[in-house]
């Protein structure tokens, strides 16, 4: 990828340097040719003016002398052809070139002179102009200077020279900008690389575990991104490795202690059956104890097995979300009632299509009662379900008991968070594992839905499950 970016900064600074460097040198050119041709054109009305006078009062000796005295001056040959007299004066042209010849007659009829190519260090070093002797149909002749080139030739040359100068000097110092720059753009991808790297070989499972290479290989791109893709790649492969492990530790573990919890229960209940008065109140807490430690195991179990559901891709399944509410509200109504509370389902009469699975919908449905069950006792329970956008299906649990302080919304699915005694909201010290709306906050996950707990109107909690919207709309059942 640096050596993408030095040829593209390169093309750029040949481009920039050749805009300024090429018509600078062709004006310089140019301007250098225009005035040496200004020059010889003064000295060429001056000869042919005196050229005319020659042929009108024959003053030969004279013109003579004009032309020996400039050729000795700056070494340039001068001929002066008089067309009515076939008569030359010729201080060191070769008038048997063609290109001579051919100029003489086009002068002597009048005809425009073609214009004068720009110099370059190339040129030629002399070159021919000529004035016509006379004026419009008097024309009686030509006068020819053969103009040397070679100061011009060596101003445009050194003005070549000083402007390469500078465009190798500009080239190079863009090339300077370009490494520095380069190595400023890729620093961090490289830096990028180097954690991550080292990132993928502090996690465990990372050591003889190959990341599937045939979609790197075939990858197109830079070699610097395709390095980092591999690396990714190679990390992403140990990230799913060790939650993959982290998971089957956790059921694994959580099985394996049912069995140890079973046993102990059940000696338990064989010492609640033989135990003496001073020994009724120990007995009782152990037993609470193991009934609590035997619904964490029960819960842990749920998660590992919920989570593993946000591992694998969801198969796209639609399910009616009022009956499923209503079903879980009709079987929940009786515990609710026990302890003086209500459950109210506000039906539309309608037919709402989520995209969700049944199963984890009731899952979650019996969560989030009976956590209401459990901290808000003898409160009203409201389940409301409502299609807030085209895509969108709102399920709202909402109580109207203690509810939870501000500080504590954002905690209530952290694992195991528990504050004060059971971390009960109403008091009464009921127990639980503090996992339960951890599994649901994975079962929202699960089903590629969005919890969001929130204040109840006056006091209370609100549970917002937000799920998207499954095929079959809404219609009447």
């Amino acid at each position: 990828m640096r050596t993408r970016l030095l040829l593209v900064f390169a093309m750029l600074a040949i481009f920039a340097t050749t805009v300024f460097a090429i018509p600078l040198l062709i004006e310089r050119s140019q301007s250098r040719t225009q005035e040496l041709v200004l020059e010889r054109s003064a000295d060429l009305r001056r000869f042919a003016s005196l050229a005319d006078d020659y042929a009108s009062t024959v003053r030969e000796q004279r013109l003579r002398g004009e032309l020996d005295a400039y050729t000795e001056l700056y070494g340039e040959p001068v001929l002066v052809a008089l067309g009515t007299k076939g008569h030359q004066l010729n201080t060191g042209i070769n008038i048997e070139r063609a290109e001579v010849t051919e100029l003489i007659a086009n002068t002597i009829r009048n005809q425009p002179a073609p214009p004068v190519k720009a110099l370059s260090p190339f040129s030629a070093k002399t070159l021919l102009v000529a004035q016509p002797i006379g004026a419009d149909s008097q024309v009686s002749g030509a006068v020819l200077i053969q103009v040397s080139t070679a100061r011009a030739v060596a101003d445009i040359t050194r003005t070549w020279i000083q402007v390469a100068i500078l465009a190798v000097a500009a080239l190079l110092v863009f090339g300077a900008i370009a490494q520095l720059l380069s190595r400023w753009v890729l620093r961090p991808l490289s830096q990028l690389n180097q954690r991550i790297q080292q990132m993928s070989s502090s996690l465990p499972f990372i050591h003889g575990r190959q990341a599937d290479t045939t979609e790197h290989e075939q990858a197109f791109g830079p070699p610097e991104l395709r390095t980092v893709s591999h690396t990714l790649d190679s990390m992403n492969s140990a990230l799913s490795a060790s939650t993959d492990a982290q998971r089957r530790l956790v059921a694994d573990t959580a099985h394996q202690l049912r069995n140890p919890m079973a046993a102990l229960q059940l000696r338990l209940d064989v010492i609640q059956a033989t135990q003496t008065p001073e020994q009724h109140d120990a007995v009782s807490h152990a037993i609470d104890e193991s009934e609590r430690l035997n619904a964490i195991l029960d819960d842990l179990l749920s998660l590992a097995r919920v989570e593993s559901l946000t591992l694998k891709a969801p198969v796209p399944e639609s399910c009616d979300v009022l009956g499923v509410v209503r079903e879980r509200a009709e079987n929940w109504g009786p515990v609710i009632e026990q302890s003086s509370g209500t459950v109210t389902v506000h039906d539309t009469s309608a037919l709402v299509i989520a995209q969700c699975k049944k199963h984890l919908l009731q899952q979650y449905l019996d969560i989030l009662l009976d956590n209401a069950a459990k901290y808000a006792p003898g409160a009203e329970i409201e389940i409301s379900v409502s299609e807030k956008s085209a895509t969108e299906i709102h399920l709202v649990v909402a109580d109207h008991g203690p509810g939870v302080a501000d500080e504590r919304l954002g905690r209530l699915t952290e694992r195991f968070y528990r504050e004060g005694p059971s971390a009960d909201r109403s008091g009464t010290q009921t127990g639980g594992s503090g996992l339960g709306l951890a599994i649901a906050q994975a079962i929202a996950q699960a089903m590629e839905a969005k919890l969001v707990f929130s204040h109840n109107e006056p006091q209370g909690l609100r549970a917002s499950l937000i799920l998207p919207r499954g095929s079959g709309g809404k219609g009447k059942p």
